[in-house]
């Protein structure tokens, strides 16, 4: 991790095994900083180690591509599939958003049916297993259900 006095923010890098520069910049786009530890690089910028850099690199630059849930617990093949494809991630993600949301606006009995037809979908993303298409089809099909039922149900303002 290195800080930048002059714009105030911070950026960070992956630790490459090839020791090349990776940019990950978190608020300073274009910015990059060297994977090695200790080495300055100009005045203001200054690595303090290994553990620290990667500490900010899997806080901040794997977030683009994170499902809604934790891909290292991920068993199942589809979960797997979703998380190392980052259109899926991006599509689980807005379902888990729009599913959330969605069971804020329902009462209790409404909750419990709710829960019940995701895990019958899940089920059924499950089939997928490794199909990225069928995948997509699914969540595709399942976000128009949770949209519509989100509008059904929507409270007034």
């Amino acid at each position: 991790m290195a800080w930048n006095r002059r714009r105030g923010c911070t950026t960070s890098s992956d630790i490459s095994r090839t020791g090349r520069r990776i940019e990950c910049a978190i608020c300073c786009p274009g910015k990059s900083i060297s994977p090695h530890p200790k080495r300055q690089y100009g005045s203001n910028v200054t690595l303090t180690g290994k553990h620290s850099s990667l500490l900010v690199f899997l806080l901040f630059c794997n977030l683009t591509q994170a499902a809604s849930f934790n891909c290292n617990l991920a068993k199942h093949s589809d979960e797997r599939t979703i998380c190392a494809t980052p259109y899926l991630s991006e599509l689980d993600v807005r379902l888990a958003t729009t599913y959330r949301l969605l069971q804020q606006q329902l009462l209790m009995g409404g909750r419990g049916a709710l829960q019940d037809e995701q895990n019958a979908w899940i089920k059924q993303r499950r089939h997928c297993d490794t199909d990225y298409h069928c995948l997509v089809q699914r969540y595709t099909q399942r976000q128009q259900e949770l949209d519509a039922l989100y509008r059904q149900h929507a409270r007034p303002e």
